[in-house]
């Protein structure tokens, strides 16, 4: 799996989008991907953070099979992402020396 970021998009928001990519063992897993899943921009605050969670992705309810296929070459196109006003992110501590910490959690019971 890739997280695509971006950072500036419109100067207003930040995007993070979620896809699949082609990898070493992918012959050993099976197809299409059906785990689900969810990205966390972490507040790195010492005092109580308060992170930014995506909703829980689905693939069996989003997009379409293409995207949850295995991928033929490099990655597949991203299916599932989220925004943030560019804002949100400067008021509390999610940029710390202009750096922004993500987390991708996949339930590996899901499928």
């Amino acid at each position: 799996m890739y997280i695509r970021i971006y950072p500036r998009h419109n100067n207003e928001n930040f995007y993070i989008h979620v896809g699949l990519t082609q990898g070493e063992y992918d012959q050993l897993l099976p197809w299409p991907f059906k785990l689900k899943h969810f990205v966390t921009v972490l507040d790195l605050s010492q005092d109580k953070p308060e992170d930014l969670n995506s909703r829980l992705w689905d693939p069996k309810e989003l997009c379409s099979g293409w995207n949850w296929r295995r991928p033929a070459t490099g990655d597949n196109y991203e299916c599932v992402g989220l925004g943030f006003p560019i804002d949100l992110l400067k008021s509390r501590n999610y940029i710390v020396d202009d750096s922004v910490v993500l987390r991708l959690t996949v339930f590996l019971d899901s499928a």
